[in-house]
């Protein structure tokens, strides 16, 4: 299908795919995107498969450069960002990636992992404001509260700050009784020595949830 419609993107993608599946067909994986590329230029899935198929080689020099036309592509997405992220992370430009990232996060402040990258590069570096920041600013939206709560109670745990994680996990679990959140909500009352309400917790939501 591909040698019949060059243009015919979804089989394109279907097959880069599947080669991007198989470490031993990665090569041939560049040579479909590339062709893929040629055939439908400005296509910002096809350069996104394209990017990860060279990062996947180890070339991350022509991702961050294919990253950075889809991005030119899609100026309106957070998602071209995050991968020029991860492309700066693969040549270990933590300062280049996080700058990248804010730019994703002011597109779009939920992308999930535009979040979970800027949360890791930030801690990893003992920051904690500007992602308390980005929490409190989702909780001031109903659609994006529950995110900011976790992401606030993850915070505070990382702080060892017991008891504030465990205020922030229980609003967490009145939105959405989540099994993610009832185990933090658990393993952080047993850091805060508070055994006797991880017991009740655990008894009551095993009741509740069995």
């Amino acid at each position: 299908l591909t040698k019949l419609q060059p243009d015919a993107v979804e089989a394109w993608q279907i097959l880069i795919r599947q080669q991007l599946r198989d470490r031993s067909a990665l090569k041939a994986a560049l040579d479909s995107a590339q062709r893929a590329n040629a055939a439908n230029p400005d296509n910002g899935p096809l350069l996104e498969l394209l990017g990860q198929v060279q990062l996947a080689m180890g070339d991350a020099n022509q991702a961050l450069s294919t990253f950075n036309k889809m991005a030119a592509v899609m100026p309106q997405s957070a998602q071209p960002l995050v991968l020029v992220a991860d492309a700066h992370l693969a040549n270990k430009d933590k300062p280049a990636a996080l700058q990248a990232i804010k730019k994703a996060l002011a597109l779009q402040p939920d992308h999930p992992r535009a979040l979970e990258t800027f949360v890791g590069l930030e801690l990893e570096s003992g920051q904690t404001k500007e992602v308390m920041d980005i929490a409190r600013k989702l909780q001031s939206t109903k659609a994006t509260q529950l995110r900011g709560l976790a992401l606030e109670a993850d915070v505070e745990s990382w702080r060892k700050n017991w008891d504030g994680a465990v205020a922030v996990y229980r609003k967490a679990l009145e939105l959405q009784p989540a099994s993610a959140f009832a185990i933090k909500l658990h393993r952080n009352l047993l850091a805060a020595k508070r055994d006797g309400e991880a017991r009740q917790f655990s008894t009551n939501w095993q009741s509740r949830y069995p």
